[in-house]
């Protein structure tokens, strides 16, 4: 049933994306999905997360989604489970109505997942080093490289818009740099040892954040190839994740014990966000619009936090809780400047 409709909604892609296409915004475009110890949905917005609607796709446990910058193409992984099969990566060629699986990995966890503005370029991190890169929508896919990984395993990856420059982490091993789409990458200055959880790349490329678990929030102004210790300093916590706006000069990071911390420097300095009503505890995933004035969280139910999604439509100062269930979410939501060219994919 699943197969027909997508089939169904490829042909119908053509005079919905009109329709989308003149409404277009940035942060317009917006996904949730459904991870944790429990298997669940793929929740999208296209009014920039006033409203969600449940995906046509399987139950499964969603660890990352990405969205490109028209909100056309939109990618996800799927994460093994006793009734699920092996990890894998799906697709969305319809603004996130529907999903296929265009990736099936049977011998590796996978955990990065990055997405070109376009919408074509995808790249996948593997557990045992391994890079999967597809530059067709997910319709094939080749191993592009295998870094090493001694002492813990790849775990996720950050892009530019282009996916020209791209950085990837290694728990408790080194932050690996490629300059060329992935093709090759060479070790950067960031510490090693460190139980890196998440790096965020602006959409040029030159900034970029590194958080580990432990007081360790760093930050690069040349592409990820040195790096420098963030002002912040909330002692040693759990970062979890972190987002940048297209410029890089704001970036929200996402801490599983120490609350919201926002920047409005490019990452030099972080502070904390007290709004009102919003927990202050196991924060699990962000993203931001490309202005940065739109901004997306999911949590996870644990502590004090119910588990929901948050939206915010002053730079990350203030939240507001979704009309979504509890679980523990990833997020993502499209960028697109002002003067951005962000065309519809002909599926033909």
């Amino acid at each position: 049933v699943i197969s027909m409709l997508f089939v169904i909604a490829l042909l119908m892609v053509h005079s919905c994306a009109l329709a989308a296409a003149q409404a277009r915004g940035d942060g317009q475009y917006q996904a949730a999905v459904m991870g944790g110890a429990a298997i669940g949905n793929i929740y999208i917005s296209s009014d920039g997360g006033a409203h969600w609607n449940k995906a046509l796709a399987p139950q499964r446990f969603w660890t990352r989604v990405a969205v490109s910058a028209s909100g056309q193409c939109q990618a996800a992984i799927a994460w093994a489970g006793p009734t699920t099969g092996p990890y894998a990566v799906w697709f969305s060629f319809t603004f996130g109505g529907v999903w296929q699986e265009v990736l099936s990995v049977p011998d590796t966890k996978l955990y990065g997942l990055t997405l070109s503005s376009s919408g074509n370029s995808l790249v996948v991190t593997a557990a045992n080093g391994t890079i999967f890169s597809s530059n067709n929508y997910g319709r094939t896919w080749d191993v592009v490289a295998t870094l090493p990984v001694p002492n813990g395993y790849l775990y996720s990856i950050g892009g530019s818009a282009s996916g020209q420059f791209l950085t990837a982490t290694v728990q408790y091993g080194s932050v690996f740099r490629s300059q060329d789409y992935g093709l090759s990458w060479n070790v950067t200055t960031a510490p090693t040892g460190i139980k890196w959880t998440t790096v965020s790349v602006s959409a040029q490329g030159r900034f970029q954040t590194l958080l580990g678990n432990g007081d360790f929030v760093y930050v690069s102004t040349n592409y990820g190839q040195t790096w420098q210790q963030s002002g912040v300093n909330p002692g040693w916590q759990y970062w979890q994740e972190a987002g940048a706006c297209g410029t890089g000069k704001y970036q929200t990071a996402a801490c599983s014990r120490c609350g919201i911390w926002i920047s409005d420097n490019f990452g030099a300095n972080f502070t904390v966000v007290n709004s009102t009503g919003v927990p202050t505890d196991n924060w699990n995933a962000v993203a931001l619009s490309y202005t940065g004035k739109l901004q997306i969280l999911g949590a996870s139910t644990a502590f004090s936090n119910p588990g929901l999604v948050y939206t915010s439509s002053d730079y990350g100062h203030s939240w507001t809780p979704a009309a979504l269930p509890a679980s523990t979410w990833h997020v993502a939501m499209n960028q697109l400047s002002a003067d951005a060219d962000a065309p519809l994919v002909n599926v033909d």
